[in-house]
């Protein structure tokens, strides 16, 4: 069981809670209200894989934050042709990025 301090709820385009998650963004974040950070975490677990997920794990990886990402589906970015998410999985495994 993940039990993380500070979370991003990237669901997709929207913001949107989850049940038990609710957005309070100072723990848990919307995508849009993450950006309201005022320091970052040493870690942080982001609930959704898609495009804007992705996003956030990169930039927080690239800034020394150990990211998590939770996604739903069998792949991250899971809109997009599955060999465009197997490479993306690729490079982001090479780079440390995702766990």
């Amino acid at each position: 069981m993940l039990i993380p301090k500070n979370l991003i709820i990237a669901t997709g385009s929207r913001p949107r809670s989850l049940k038990g998650l609710p957005l309070d963004e100072k723990d848990v974040f919307s995508s849009d209200g993450a950006l309201q950070m005022e320091a970052l975490p040493k870690s942080i677990l982001i609930v959704g894989g898609g495009v804007i997920g992705m996003e956030w794990a990169s930039m927080l990886h690239d800034f020394g934050v150990e990211v998590t990402v939770l996604e739903y589906a069998d792949r991250i970015i899971p809109t997009e042709d599955k060999e465009i998410s197997k490479e993306l999985t690729r490079l982001f495994k090479k780079e440390k990025k995702l766990k």
